[in-house]
């Protein structure tokens, strides 16, 4: 292991050598890093060879008992030195609150900001002022708040979260290219339409359900059926929709294999990542990547959506589309006129992630800590484990084992040649069979070697 992490380090300072580029921020929490330390440095290769990005990586200095200035000065002076674009924040760090419509809540926007001023008190702010335009995108991977709920250790689900982030970023992980749209339409009439019109060209279908179709059971199918990308605009709170006919709870999310990558939730509260939350769990669990959403009372303002999408559409990341979507808010409205109802938003998951498709293009001939394999799109949805053999491989011997957390192997699910094209293996004998837990799934085809894990509930 160290062997290992040795060279994917090396590889990174060799590809440094040879280009530079706006630099991604990495703080992780110092107690969390030696648990996760293998997957951040198979992140690290992966932006440097695919994306062409350098990295500033901090994993001694912060916790959540340091005061939100240390890490805010530290951020700005990297920015100021370093041509900084975003940062990922792994695990618990500093946090600060704003004020809005009649409570405070978590705001990122104060890690976005190089040069406002953020006016309160112990970090509770009521104002923001001067230059109030984001710099830098921040996301965010906040899992010990989701340890109960999901029956995993923080460091199971960050290790399991990058380790999908590393099969996106090579070219795999994509979800059938189609989007769902489910909300209350009688409130907000016009969110299906700011939604839907930018993405036809892309996805087919969309599938859109107003208000009395916006049922816990349609939700709970179009998770599991399988999208790039789902937009759900409901009355919420950290754990729960206000869907017709009942409310859709984060349990029903859990309970359910949900293979939606992106999502964007117009849900009051419903990103709180200081408890366990509806965004944390689309972002983190199952087959997701990144979800945006509030932490308090608003989310992104109608009618500016399109500040937010046409990036997206344009091949930029979602840390990229949401500075642009900020900024264009910054300009529509001033602070006191409604502005600053959006400044809960935030982004769990990694946001330099982008929508398919994602086609990675090595750096100067580099390449990632794995190959640049053909995409074999390995994933479990509704009890089945689904993938597809590229052409590459037609006729290879496939086999795919099933092991538990101490690396036992369990089952040999399939061992044998297969031609190219799309399989599926149904789950449903196996896992009655199993006991409740996790369960890493192992796939090899020829040299290709790839996981998924699998939570038997």
């Amino acid at each position: 292991m160290r062997t290992t992490k040795l060279i994917i380090i090396c590889i990174y300072l060799f590809l440094l050598h040879f280009h530079t580029s706006a630099k991604i921020g990495i703080i992780v929490n110092k107690d969390l890093y030696p648990s996760i330390e293998d997957a951040v440095a198979i992140y690290i290769t992966d932006l440097s060879a695919i994306e062409g990005k350098e990295v500033w990586l901090d994993y001694t200095t912060f916790d959540d008992q340091n005061s939100p200035a240390e890490l805010k000065d530290s951020i700005v002076a990297h920015y100021n030195n370093d041509n900084l674009e975003g940062c990922v924040f792994i695990g618990d760090l500093p946090t600060v609150t704003y004020y809005d419509d009649g409570s405070y809540g978590l705001s990122d926007h104060y890690w976005m900001d190089m040069d406002g001023v953020f006016s309160g008190s112990n970090f509770n702010f009521n104002d923001h002022s001067g230059d109030i335009y984001l710099e830098i995108w921040e996301s965010r991977i906040t899992a010990s708040v989701l340890e109960d709920k999901l029956n995993l250790t923080e460091v199971e689900i960050v290790n399991n979260y990058l380790a999908k982030v590393h099969d996106r970023m090579i070219g795999g992980f994509v979800a059938d290219m189609s989007k769902v749209i489910l909300g209350d339409s009688n409130t907000w009439s016009g969110l299906e339409r700011e939604n839907k019109e930018p993405f036809t060209d892309i996805y087919s279908p969309i599938n859109c359900y107003g208000r009395g179709q916006d049922t816990r059971e349609n939700w709970i199918n179009e998770l599991e059926s399988g999208h790039e990308y789902g937009y759900v605009y409901e009355h919420s709170s950290a754990t729960a929709h206000s869907t017709s006919g009942g409310s859709t709870t984060i349990d029903h999310v859990i309970d359910a294999d949900t293979d939606v990558r992106f999502l964007n939730s117009f849900a009051c509260s419903n990103a709180k990542y200081s408890t366990a939350n509806m965004v944390g769990v689309y972002a983190l669990d199952d087959n997701g990547l990144l979800c945006i959403g509030s932490t308090n009372t608003g989310s992104m303002i109608m009618n500016s959506y399109d500040a937010y999408n046409d990036p997206l559409i344009e091949g930029k990341s979602f840390g990229e589309a949401f500075v642009e979507w900020a900024n264009y808010v910054a300009d529509k409205y001033s602070v006191s006129y409604n502005s600053d109802w959006h400044y809960g938003m935030n982004i769990q998951g990694i946001a330099s992630l982008k929508l398919a498709p994602y086609n990675p293009t090595p750096i100067n001939g580099g390449n990632s800590s794995a190959s640049l394999e053909p995409a074999f799109n390995f994933r479990v949805v509704n009890s089945q484990i689904r993938y597809q053999i590229p052409d590459k491989y037609d006729k290879s011997n496939v086999k795919i084992d099933l092991y538990n957390t101490k690396g036992s192997l369990v089952k040999t699910l399939i061992n044998k040649t297969q031609e190219a094209g799309s399989h599926f293996i149904s789950l449903k004998d196996v896992k009655s069979n199993l006991a409740s837990g996790l369960y890493f799934c192992e796939m090899r085809v020829g040299t290709f070697k790839t996981s998924v894990r699998i939570v038997n509930k």
